[in-house]
């Protein structure tokens, strides 16, 4: 698409708005004291009593901050797909015992920390133990018809080829009782329920764990923030506390376990939950290994043994060989060109924006794909050489005995190449979305290579594939590999550039239509010792990569809110504001807002004098959370900008329900706009469109009179560019060169 057609399509869309004033400026909807509570079965994590009051862990944790808010919960029972439609639709404001899903995500508004963690488990009376997967063959599993724990089981035992004889029950209990009259040999449910219930029916949980996951408070979408924001603050509150009235209801359901002495839940829940999973296999194999030592192998053992090998190098998901499988051929195929002296070529390739179809269609639909595509590249490929799975979107194929001829190795390498782009971009995900490749090419002939040079060959060129816009391949050369170097070198550099003063602030002034300084923008440079002046286009993207970001971040924000808190003891700077950008990156630190809120504080800065510039780009990453999180800052009085607006791809729609006070037109249109028509309409209809929304615009890269000329006949009375000043240090702020206007 060209430029002119991608402006045209802007100018389409932003015009297309403006026939919606009204609905553009509507007043959103806010929760009210009174707050209707979503109730379905779910013992003992939420349970409606014979009066339909709220009760459960989850239900009377609500009912305790409830007493503390003075809020009036109003219950309502529903079975729990009837509750989640009935919170999208706004009938509800809140439903417990929610786990987090990407999905979810984009419809409802979550909390920040999870009420409590939860995972399934299998439980079993007595008998032979349980210690892995593989010990459920020829027995009889009770599961839930329809839940979670059939679904994953049902899979991964099929992946395994283990014989298992279902027993379909209506419910957790169901299930229990069935192992309890012998009717199945275990159970599935989720550990709280097993918790709670299992020594009841004298059963005890398994070593196999699966499914670990966070649950919350899920609000409707329209819910009021701080609602949210306040059943975070009791959670975190009660959590640091272990004698306070979480850990006594903890306590209280579930029987003879204690509250935890830790005083936070983290992520290292989950890697608890997934070291336990990885033990119990590891455990099963060593369970038939040592029954194995005692007595002469039985073909059951043999099954075993091939089994064992079959995970150690095949992909569960696709059956591709997997990345152990394709080093141990790599390795023999550098051996053979050795001897033989011929050519051979890996191909990484890396499904482009494979995160994203993960993120909006769900992992089930991602897994589709990659079983797709992976039956796509064994039909085309298997025949010329290894197809392998990498991980997760990445998959590699080996072709060996390319000949002596380097130009005829890679002609063949990149016939091949094409074969994988025609196949994946015929695959379509359940939405019809277009799948795309990326590819990285190494030749190799058995001159010394080994297999991490010949790998890391391959990634460099995917990565130079990537650069070039995706959807094509690269071969590797030496000019990648300077490159790479460079890359690396500038990223240990910058390691250091904050400890070693090298980092440093610059200023470009704001005017209004009168030409009065009304603020500055601060502006990241880094001085490098060696190579001078470092482009920020080049450094803050390598510096969001590697998370460096976040502490050049912080240093930023500290230095803009020591600047406002010495302005405001100025007469003459204290009306004065400060932009500064902040990376998505910084927005997905916990604790982000409060750092803001504590450099605030310390440096004594007025927080309405701060603007936050933030991107098209960062408001779509889950943007209930940053709308969030931008509501809680915005209670502090700190305002925010939205930067190189016509740039992105977000819905206009999302303008009308976040706290912005500043649109920032692109000066990529602010350029040309007095000789491109497209241009114009697209400025004049973004300043129409900001004054329905009551923000402020403005211009960046105004460099000429006649551009600001016009942008103020057209309704624009703040600008930013060369006209008015350049960056400059602090002690050269406020003595630019005169301007005539």
């Amino acid at each position: 698409m060209t430029i002119n057609a991608v402006r045209a399509c802007l100018l389409s869309r932003a015009i297309g708005l403006l026939v919606l004033p009204v609905l553009l400026s509507a007043p959103m909807a806010v929760a009210q004291e009174s707050l209707r509570v979503g109730v379905y079965h779910n013992p003992p994590k939420l349970v409606a009593d014979d009066d339909q009051r709220l009760s459960g862990i989850m239900g009377e944790l609500l009912i305790a901050m409830a007493e503390e808010e003075q809020w009036e919960l109003i219950p309502f029972t529903c079975e729990f797909q009837e509750c989640l439609r009935a919170l999208e639709l706004g009938e509800l404001d809140l439903l417990p015992d929610v786990a987090w899903t990407s999905e979810r995500a984009e419809l409802f508004a979550y909390h920040q920390e999870p009420v409590m963690y939860s995972w399934s488990q299998l439980y079993q009376g007595e008998g032979e133990p349980i210690e892995a997967l593989f010990d459920l063959e020829d027995k009889r599993v009770a599961v839930v018809s329809g839940s979670v724990q059939e679904r994953y089981l049902r899979n991964v035992i099929q992946r395994f080829d283990i014989d298992v004889q279902w027993v379909g029950v209506a419910s957790f209990a169901e299930g229990f009782l069935a192992v309890q009259q012998g009717q199945a040999d275990v159970a599935a449910s989720n550990h709280l329920f097993g918790v709670w219930r299992a020594d009841e029916y004298g059963l005890h949980e398994t070593s196999v764990i699966f499914q670990p996951m966070r649950l919350f408070y899920l609000g409707a979408p329209n819910i009021d923030p701080q609602i949210l924001a306040r059943i975070d603050a009791h959670l975190v509150r009660w959590k640091e506390n272990p004698e306070s009235i979480y850990f006594e209801i903890m306590s209280a359901w579930n029987g003879q376990r204690q509250a935890p002495r830790a005083t936070h839940f983290h992520w290292g829940w989950w890697a608890l939950a997934l070291f336990a999973l990885l033990a119990a296999v590891a455990l099963g194999v060593w369970a038939i290994r040592r029954r194995g030592l005692s007595q002469k192998p039985s073909p059951e053992f043999l099954e075993m043994q091939s089994r064992t090998h079959y995970l150690a190098y095949y992909d569960a998901l696709t059956g591709l060989p997997n990345r152990r499988f394709l080093i141990d051929s790599l390795r023999a195929a550098i051996d053979r060109d050795a001897r033989v002296v011929s050519f051979s070529a890996v191909l990484v390739i890396d499904l482009d924006n494979f995160s994203r179809i993960n993120d909006t269609q769900g992992h089930d639909s991602g897994d589709c794909l990659l079983v797709s595509v992976a039956e796509q590249l064994r039909q085309r490929l298997a025949d010329q050489g290894t197809v392998a799975r990498l991980s997760s979107d990445e998959f590699a194929v080996l072709i060996s005995e390319l000949g002596a001829e380097q130009h005829s190795a890679m002609q063949a390498a990149e016939r091949a190449a094409g074969q994988v782009l025609e196949a994946v971009s015929q695959l379509r995900n359940g939405q019809a979305v277009p799948v795309g490749a990326s590819i990285g090419i190494a030749l190799f002939n058995g001159h010394d290579p080994t297999t991490d040079s010949v790998l890391q060959q391959a990634d460099i060129a995917l990565q130079q594939a990537k650069r070039l816009g995706g959807n094509r391949f690269a071969f590797f050369n030496g000019e990648m590999q300077a490159s790479v170097l460079e890359r690396a070198n500038l990223e240990a550099d910058l390691h250091h550039a904050l400890a070693r003063a090298e980092l440093s602030l610059h200023y470009q002034v704001q005017v209004d239509h009168q030409g009065a300084t009304v603020g500055v923008e601060a502006l990241l440079r880094w001085q490098h010792p060696r190579r001078g002046w470092v482009a920020p286009d080049i450094f803050v993207p390598l510096a969001e990569e590697t998370g460096l970001i976040v502490p050049i971040g912080h240093w930023v924000l500290a230095s803009a809110c020591q600047l406002l808190g010495q302005w405001a003891q100025s007469p003459t700077h204290a009306g004065l504001s400060v932009s500064v950008n902040v990376s998505a990156v910084q927005f997905q630190q916990t604790d982000f807002v409060r750092d803001l809120e504590g450099l605030l504080a310390q440096h004594q800065a007025p927080p309405g004098r701060l603007v936050l510039e933030v991107t098209e780009s960062l408001l779509m990453r889950e943007p209930v959370r940053i709308r969030n999180v931008m509501l809680r800052l915005r209670s502090q009085g700190v305002r925010f900008a939205l930067d190189d607006f016509g740039t992105g791809f977000s819905s206009l729609s999302y303008l009308k329900r976040l706290p912005l006070d500043e649109l920032k037109i692109d000066q990529s249109f602010i350029r040309d706009l007095l000789n491109d028509k497209a241009d114009a309409a697209i400025v004049d209809t973004t300043i129409l469109l900001a004054v329905s929304l009551g923000l402020t615009v403005v211009a960046e890269g105004v460099e000429t009179q006649a551009q600001f000329d016009w942008l103020k006949g057209h309704g624009c009375y703040r600008y930013q560019g060369y006209l008015f000043g350049r960056p400059v240090p602090l002690d050269a702020l406020f003595a630019p060169p005169e301007v005539t206007r």
